[in-house]
């Protein structure tokens, strides 16, 4: 999502429903964390919760988003990925975390009046049907939600794909951000819904890759191995403490 930039996904690896990973899943992006793949058909839905973590505000200039989303597969549909989610930013030495959403190739938006804190519990849907898509994000802590629907009438979403991701800067343009240097975040009860079918994260309906983030500037950001249930795990990173 940051700078409004689609990843490109190259899979190097994958993930059993035994649970047994493969090879590190290593895209030419800014993600990390789990992608899942149906074989046919479309997701209708996506969820999960975390944790607002904590940013250490030591770079002048370094933001992480924390979401969920579909149709991030690089495809040329209208709209896709769809996310929904949370950021948390350094300017300055000032940390501001705030909600959003956003329709690739729209923009993304702020959830304005809507304050996110470190610490704060979070849950997000995205949910679609062949008119309408919805984004829900609930402040678990605070009891604050939003909802937002956007009409798919006239330019359909593909969404082949679901995602459960952090993500770091993609430096296409000056001045140069850096990955935040967050505490380490779960996502848990993360779920997907395809052909009227919802399982986990690692449910055998469908392809599973790992992501991972490796940038030798900015820091990395490596995914655990899933929970016994399938739906949850821990993403942590490594980022750099310098700034440009």
């Amino acid at each position: 999502r940051v700078h409004g930039c689609l990843a490109v996904l190259v899979v190097l690896g994958a993930f059993a429903a035994s649970g047994a990973q493969a090879a590190a899943y290593i895209p030419e992006g800014s993600w990390g964390g789990y992608t899942a793949q149906v074989a046919s058909g479309l997701f209708t839905a996506v969820a999960a919760s975390w944790i607002e973590p904590t940013t250490s505000c030591t770079k002048q200039r370094s933001e992480a988003s924390f979401w969920i989303g579909l149709g991030g597969s690089g495809n040329t549909s209208f709209y896709g990925p769809l996310q929904d989610g949370t950021d948390a930013d350094c300017v300055g030495g000032a940390t501001r975390d705030f909600a959003w959403y956003e329709a690739f190739p729209d923009g993304p938006v702020t959830i304005r009046h809507f304050q996110i804190h470190p610490g704060d519990s979070v849950s997000s849907t995205i949910v679609t049907t062949p008119y309408r898509a919805t984004f829900r994000l609930r402040d678990n802590t605070t009891g604050r939600s939003y909802t937002h629907h956007l009409s798919l009438r006239l330019h359909p979403a593909a969404t082949q794909t679901a995602e459960w991701v952090v993500e770091g800067p993609y430096n296409d343009a000056a001045p140069v951000w850096l990955l935040g240097a967050f505490t380490p975040v779960t996502f848990t009860a993360a779920s997907a819904t395809a052909s009227g079918h919802t399982g986990t994260i690692s449910d055998p309906a469908w392809q599973l890759y790992p992501e991972q983030i490796i940038d030798a500037i900015s820091g990395s950001v490596a995914p655990s191995l899933l929970d016994a249930a399938g739906d949850s795990f821990t993403l942590t990173t490594d980022s750099l403490t310098g700034a440009p």
